[in-house]
């Protein structure tokens, strides 16, 4: 490779701080073929948009709605 041996002890020793802890973490991606890491990485920010935090005017909207609806049925 093109990277020190210096730097690749720094990158493995970071590695294995970060494997002490992998459970913890929301996603694994590895990155080991280009178009799969792409597609896990795209589809990892998909689901991220669609969590209840960020839909809160939605999530209202429906709630309004649907009570509403239930008080103009009874």
């Amino acid at each position: 490779g093109t990277e020190t041996p210096e730097v690749v002890k720094k990158r493995m020793d970071r590695a294995a701080q970060e494997s002490e802890v992998i459970e913890q973490y929301d996603y694994i991606v590895v990155n080991d073929k280009i178009e799969q890491c792409i597609e896990d990485t795209h589809a990892i920010i998909e689901a991220a948009h669609c969590k209840p935090f960020r839909n809160e005017r939605f999530i209202q909207t429906v709630r309004e709605d649907l009570y509403r609806m239930k008080t103009e049925t009874n």
